[in-house]
């Protein structure tokens, strides 16, 4: 059990010393918040989450908690290991087909960097009353960039580097 905020707790499926392993049906499916997250951090230094099935826009809900929990715990540096049914790559299913579909491995939607298009938004949200709703870049673009940012996260998160400051964390705090 790990103690959140207002003496609520949360169920560890698995836990030995600073490890704990849990399913993301116990992490995601169930409603969760930062707070949470970051108290499941804050007391285990690895952690190892089971049973990642592919998301898609259906759920939206399972995809911003995924992609919560792995901002919060790349900011704590907390190792995490994953077991899913499908690539990094490919844990994110889009609906739309075609040359206007988001790309997670090159970073792309319809060709043009989703760093670009982040800006694109930007511009629009400021001046959001001189464009027609058509304009509009579609309600999926945030989950698409943010779900972009985590796989990118997840990829650092496997390097060497990000390991060795996950051990000068956990060193600190004994």
């Amino acid at each position: 059990m790990v103690t959140v905020a207002q003496g609520r707790t949360i169920g560890v499926s698995k836990a030995a010393k600073s490890v704990c392993e849990m399913t993301f049906m116990e992490l995601c499916q169930e409603a969760r918040s930062s707070p949470d997250y970051a108290a499941i951090g804050a007391r285990f230094n690895s952690i190892i989450i089971r049973g990642v099935p592919q998301m898609s826009m259906k759920r939206r809900d399972w995809l911003r908690r995924f992609i919560l929990l792995i901002d919060t715990l790349y900011y704590m540096h907390i190792n995490v290991v994953i077991e899913a049914e499908v690539s990094l790559e490919d844990l994110f299913e889009m609906e739309e087909s075609g040359s206007g579909a988001f790309d997670a491995a090159t970073r792309t939607k319809g060709g043009v960097d989703i760093h670009m298009l982040e800006d694109l938004q930007g511009m629009q949200d400021r001046t959001n009353d001189e464009h027609k709703e058509e304009d509009a870049l579609p309600a999926h673009f945030d989950e698409e960039f943010a779900y972009s940012r985590c796989v990118s996260r997840l990829h650092e998160m496997q390097t060497e580097e990000y390991q060795n400051e996950c051990v000068q964390r956990s060193k600190k705090e004994e």
